[in-house]
């Protein structure tokens, strides 16, 4: 009799023993699925991930040598809430604007990276609430703000729109898998003393050729293009003319992986 009790006593044990066994792991395994799920460690300035590059960059290169009209500040601000909303959740977008005088970068007045919302970050493991609070604070209204900072001024000296593609592509922060390069301009090069599209039979050979000019075309072998072209009612067969013999060949040589025109 002792011995048959003893015997069930320890088949309850085991049989505890195999229960907490299986809390444990079940616990370990809801710890360990919250640690994989939950939001990853990001910074609290861009919302950009701390321990991996972004996976995807979008570098909007806005011309605002020449002051943006409301239509034109419409179409910008189109642009980019589309390119925005391209983005997979932790991309970045960066927003840069050319400075008139050819030897100087283009100004950044916008980078940062979306955090997620709904629609991307997982309410079970995750603050979705918490993270679209960030991505308001730190993405749509710094944008919205870089955006109306982007009209430019009336009568800037020069257009260094080449000199400032060159130096966007050139950014250390622009590399990896998912670049895309999105221009918003005339499409109207033009640096004092030293070459303008304003004059007639122009080309990107001629533009090779001028003093103080770059030789190559920067290599965008791996980079989505898009051109969005801001048009000025009297410019218009200037302009044409600007696409065909120099923008054509220009961005052929870059060798983008895709390029789309947007008129």
């Amino acid at each position: 009799m002792k011995g048959r009790r003893a015997a069930r006593r320890r088949r309850q044990d085991l049989l505890g023993l195999a229960l907490i066994f299986a809390t444990v792991l079940v616990l370990g395994g809801v710890g360990a699925a919250a640690a994989m799920l939950g939001t990853p460690a990001f910074d609290a300035e861009t919302l950009c991930l701390r321990d991996r590059a972004a996976p995807a960059h979008t570098l909007l290169l806005v011309d605002a040598t020449d002051r943006l009209d409301v239509r034109h500040q419409r179409r910008l601000k189109a642009v980019a809430l589309d390119e925005a909303a391209r983005l997979p959740r932790w991309g970045r977008l960066t927003v840069l604007t050319l400075r008139p005088d050819a030897d100087q970068a283009p100004r950044e007045l916008f980078s940062a990276c979306t955090a997620g919302d709904r629609l991307s970050a997982n309410p079970l493991w995750e603050n979705v609430a918490k993270l679209e609070r960030l991505k308001a604070d730190r993405f749509d209204e710094p944008l919205e703000a870089a955006l109306s900072a982007a009209k430019g001024a009336r009568g800037a000296d020069g257009s260094p729109i080449v000199e400032g593609l060159a130096a966007a592509a050139a950014d250390p922060a622009f590399t990896g898998a998912g670049r895309r390069l999105v221009v918003v301009s005339d499409l109207l090069q033009h640096t004092p003393g030293r070459f303008t599209l304003y004059a007639p039979g122009q080309s990107w050979d001629s533009y090779r050729t001028a003093a103080g000019a770059l030789r190559t075309a920067p290599d965008l072998s791996d980079v989505d293009v898009r051109v969005v072209v801001l048009e000025r009612r009297d410019r218009g067969a200037v302009q044409e003319a600007a696409r065909q013999s120099f923008w054509g060949p220009y961005f052929d040589e870059t060798g983008a992986a895709r390029i789309a025109w947007d008129r």
